[in-house]
């Protein structure tokens, strides 16, 4: 995904682009869940990547606990 489209993904879910780091899919999921999350998806016209993220977050990994991973 262009750096563009990552930075208003990463503001919307409450980071900041400057920063590197990863989220477990289950703190993603909890994330989704709250309404000001997909409200910012909106607001930055990203609403297709919240189903997408919420379908990923929804994924059951069995033992395994997937992160979600950004770096500058």
């Amino acid at each position: 995904m262009s750096s563009d489209l990552a930075a208003k993904v990463l503001t919307s879910l409450g980071y900041h682009r400057q920063e590197s780091g990863q989220l477990s899919l289950q703190k993603l999921g909890t994330a989704l869940e709250d309404h000001r999350t997909y409200a910012a998806f909106a607001k930055a016209g990203i609403t297709p990547l919240f189903e997408s993220l919420a379908f990923i977050a929804a994924t059951d990994c069995g033992e395994q606990h997937p992160l979600l991973e950004w770096t500058l």
